[in-house]
């Protein structure tokens, strides 16, 4: 059996070349090179404001139409 079946609870081939900390999911490092490189590519048109988290720019989007901040 190959170390993947073994381990694959555990198996995280994917290091960031930042801090050494290890990924299962290239997608998952890719979201967390963002808190290194501060990349914001998330961003509302009312307000100008940028996230890195698509899931943040939801919360917000969702409290700009409650509060009615940003325009459309």
């Amino acid at each position: 059996m190959t170390d993947y079946f073994c381990n694959q609870r555990h198996y995280r081939p994917l290091e960031c070349a930042h801090c050494n900390v290890k990924f299962a999911w290239k997608s998952v490092l890719a979201k967390h090179i963002r808190v290194h490189t501060g990349k914001k590519p998330f961003g509302c048109k009312g307000r100008a404001r940028r996230f890195a988290k698509g899931s943040n720019l939801a919360r917000h989007l969702r409290s700009c139409k409650i509060l009615k901040l940003c325009t459309k």
